[in-house]
């Protein structure tokens, strides 16, 4: 189980189209990278999987259940959430912090279940060391992994995670992207995230789904969409796709 589809969903906010007419389909156990440019509709269609926003148009189907008519609890442990930025401004200790992503499981106070399991998920992403310290002590690196934890809490069939590498250095991102793949490959969790180094998406996607404008410009095989001639109107500027080293550079160094 896991499988989200998404048919014909178009996002509104106000009057400016967010997303339009998005189709795409995820099987458990896989994982889909969402790419490109800033304001393509990354963020917007992730927040609408997971039931955070609701279509103008369309729906978002979990194991063909509509998304929306799920009961918020439910969900919560089906669908892991981590968003790109969380905004901290509290003392609130990490474990803390963590354990809330298990509230869906506690019927009044958190059990021992319940801690071993935050602890478990604060130790695959590295971050068990940070158990005593208070979110706003954290860095921007050391968050992100504690916000990746909450939701890895929850034990869910589907992880959407919105730029989960971009605060952490190579060697965290690294460890984090290979943690999903084991996730995705040993307990069949689906994942699904919005990434903006193509290298990443290249080499740990089963499938990408590139958005542009809010629309769908190619989705497939990881290995079919990332493409030179594909990514090149998209992102406004020549890429060389290196099949050998599975990695996606500036055809001009002086790009970056």
């Amino acid at each position: 189980m896991g499988v989200i589809r998404v048919r014909g969903v178009t996002v509104y906010y106000g009057s400016f189209k967010a997303l339009n007419t998005v189709d795409v389909e995820v099987e458990a156990g896989e994982v889909l990278a969402l790419i490109g440019p800033n304001g393509s509709g990354k963020t917007t269609l992730l927040k609408t999987m997971c039931g955070i926003l609701n279509p103008k148009l369309g729906a978002v189907y979990l194991d063909g259940k509509e998304v929306h008519r799920i009961p918020k609890m439910e969900l919560s442990k089906i669908i892991g959430y981590a968003p790109q930025r969380l905004e901290v401004n509290f003392a609130m200790p990490v474990l803390d912090f963590v354990l809330t992503g298990r509230r869906a499981y506690a019927s009044w106070d958190y059990s021992r279940e319940d801690y071993n399991i935050s602890l478990k998920a604060l130790k695959m992403l590295r971050a068990d060391h940070l158990i005593t310290r208070r979110l706003d002590q954290l860095s921007g690196g050391e968050l992100q992994r504690v916000v990746i934890a909450r939701a890895l809490a929850s034990e869910p069939k589907v992880l959407l995670l919105d730029e989960p590498t971009s605060s952490l250095d190579p060697k965290h991102q690294i460890e984090i992207l290979e943690t999903l793949r084991s996730l995705s490959r040993n307990f069949s969790t689906t994942v699904i995230m919005s990434l903006h180094d193509l290298t990443h998406a290249y080499r740990y996607a089963d499938k990408t789904l590139i958005l542009k404008d809010g629309q769908v410009f190619a989705a497939g095989r990881t290995s079919d969409v990332i493409r030179e001639d594909i990514l090149e109107p998209v992102y406004g500027v020549k890429l060389k796709v290196l099949k050998e080293f599975r990695a996606v550079l500036p055809e001009d160094p002086h790009v970056l």
